[in-house]
């Protein structure tokens, strides 16, 4: 009887969308006969032990990354943590040498995780952004992510090769093979099975901007009926309500699937997993880039045009996401 092949997948955890667009590979993996090991650090390893509880689980070091309260401050806070990433690249190095003295891999797929490579496995790592986006110095930043990157086997892009959804940010070179293997979402589009919601708001990424957007959203929305905001922290599995909003702490992937296709339309952030979910169920949806965040910045713009797609700051959500909502109350009735 032929052994086994296995593999080690190995999400950032920054935000969520590093774990959930990791979800259809590793369901493809296990299809296959593959058993999967998986590797990551507090929220992205929890989402992804509830959704593959019989998976073996190790724990990395965190990069425990911070954004900043405002856009202007954005650049100096992300600046100030380069070197504590650093740090943890090189100790989940360390981390896979320790593990390999005991553990036979075939493959490794790194979402992210720039030191989750060895000479002995094929080492793969996912990443849609090859041109970093920063207000300054973009082609010095580019080229020393690109470095991190040519240290694997293969850099595969999840999107397709017109780069129809990463648009410039996908649009870089490396010394290594890269894949465009298509856009990868856990959720797929099918019939309402529950209650219409006009307007369901999805919560993600680093605090405090997370806080922030909930904060800003409760007040526009809580006079709609059957509305719903989901808060996106995983171990949250309170239900409250304020006015007519149902706050839900989180959800699991189903659950989640048969909100959005009940949704009319969706309002969150404009991070690339996001977008891959709505486009894959074909969703109409409102994208609110985190301030200050180059890459949601780009996507926001790069995808104005879309017509899924309307864009909204973050500042202008007591203005324009209020009279978007009402206008659309008004042709729904």
């Amino acid at each position: 009887m032929e052994a086994k092949r296995i593999a080690l997948v190995a999400p950032l955890n920054w935000g969520l969308g590093h774990a959930t667009r990791c979800i259809p590979l590793i369901s493809e993996y296990l299809e296959k006969g593959w058993q999967i090991h998986m590797a990551s650090d507090g929220d992205a390893l929890e989402l992804l032990r509830r959704e593959f509880p019989k998976l073996i689980f190790h724990d990395l070091p965190a990069y425990d990354v911070r954004y900043s309260r405002s856009s202007e401050s954005m650049m100096m806070t992300m600046v100030s943590q380069i070197p504590k990433i650093k740090a943890r690249i090189s100790k989940e190095k360390k981390w896979l040498d320790r593990f390999l003295m005991n553990q036979h891999l075939d493959l490794i797929i790194s979402d992210n995780r720039y030191g989750l490579h060895h000479d002995s496995v094929k080492s793969v790592i996912i990443c849609h952004q090859l041109n970093i986006k920063t207000p300054i110095m973009s082609g010095v930043v580019s080229g020393l992510h690109a470095r991190y990157l040519n240290r694997f086997d293969e850099c595969w892009i999840p999107d397709s090769e017109d780069r129809r959804l990463s648009g410039d940010l996908s649009a870089g070179e490396l010394n290594i093979p890269v894949r465009f293997i298509g856009p990868l979402s856990r959720l797929h589009r099918a019939e309402c099975h529950c209650d219409p919601v006009p307007f369901l708001a999805i919560l993600s990424g680093p605090e405090p901007q997370r806080s922030l957007l909930e904060k800003a959203l409760i007040p526009v929305l809580r006079t709609i009926p059957n509305t719903i905001l989901i808060r996106g922290i995983i171990k949250d599995e309170s239900q409250s309500f304020d006015g007519e909003l149902k706050i839900i702490g989180n959800l699991g992937s189903r659950k989640l699937e048969g909100l959005i296709n009940c949704s009319e339309v969706v309002i969150c952030r404009s991070g690339y997993s996001s977008i891959m979910d709505l486009c894959a169920m074909k969703k109409e949806g409102v994208l609110i880039p985190t301030p200050g965040q180059p890459e949601q910045q780009y996507l926001a713009e790069h995808l104005k045009n879309h017509p899924l797609f309307t864009i909204i700051e973050q500042s202008e959500i007591p203005q324009k996401l209020e009279a978007m909502i009402h206008s659309r109350i008004k042709l729904l009735s």
